[in-house]
Formats: C-alpha cells, structure tokens, sequence
C-alpha cells in the first residue's frame, strides 16, 4: 500500500494549529506533549517533526510509524524533542526491525 501525504495533511495542520493556539494562550513549546495511537501517532510524529520550531516537551506514539520516513534524512531537523514510541511486536501488520538499533 502506498501512503499519500494528502491523506493526513489536514491532520498535521490541525495539530500544528492547536500547538500555536496553545502558545499565543501562553503555553510554552516546551511544556506542550503531544501523541496519538496508530494514525493518531503518524500524526503527531509529523507534525512535530516537520515543523522548524523549537522543541515540543515530547511525543508519545503507541503502535505507531512515521509517515514519509524516508524523506526524513533530507531534511535538517534543526531541534531534538524527546519521543516515546511504544509497539507491540506481535502484531502481523508492524514492522518494527527498522527501530531497532
């Protein structure tokens, strides 16, 4: 199955907007953790990561991926956020030895 960028577009800018809402509330970036389970995670990751500002606090994924990971190592990550992702290895569907180090 091919993923397609459109299909989560909105999502990403959904949560890039809530984040920036919560900022001009007062809320520091670096007090801000974001997450999601499954999709839920793919964006969170994404929208985190794309995004060239500074750090969010975290990110939590459960059963989760980067959505368009290989077009990751192209672009320069300026900020580290600290990030839990958490998969269950016995699931069928995931790929998780690419994680592993």
């Amino acid at each position: 199955m091919k993923y397609e960028h459109h299909q989560h577009s909105y999502s990403v800018i959904l949560v890039q907007t809530l984040i920036s809402d919560e900022e001009k509330a007062g809320i520091a970036r670096n007090r801000i953790i974001i997450g999601g389970f499954s999709q839920g995670g793919a964006v969170a990751l994404y929208s985190a990561l794309a995004e060239p500002k500074p750090p969010l606090a975290g990110i939590l994924g459960l059963s989760t991926w980067l959505p368009l990971h290989a077009a990751f190592p192209a672009v320069r990550i300026q900020f580290i956020t600290p990030f839990l992702l958490m998969m269950e290895f016995s699931l069928p569907i995931a790929y998780y030895q690419p994680a592993l180090i």
